[in-house]
């Protein structure tokens, strides 16, 4: 069953290891990198307004989610059907 997630970072965590070494981790949610390391993709986010609800669909590209009540969000974006 596919399932929405919300994110509200805009930016990496950034980890140390134990060498000393920063490892920068996903926390938007949009990154390609199969280990969720940061692609860079949160610079999509950065113009997100405060209040919008908004996805992304595989090429990146943002959708406004529209509410219909208070408890329920509808995604016109086709990654999740």
């Amino acid at each position: 069953m596919p399932r929405l997630v919300k994110h509200t970072a805009h930016g990496p965590s950034v980890v140390k290891t134990p060498k000393g070494d920063e490892v920068h981790v996903c926390r938007c949610g949009l990154t390609k990198n199969p280990q969720g390391l940061c692609d860079g993709s949160h610079t999509k986010t950065l113009d997100e307004k405060e209040g919008e609800v908004c996805c992304y669909d595989e090429s990146g590209e943002r959708k406004y989610l529209q509410k219909e009540n208070k408890s329920e969000h509808h995604c016109y974006c086709n990654h999740h059907e």
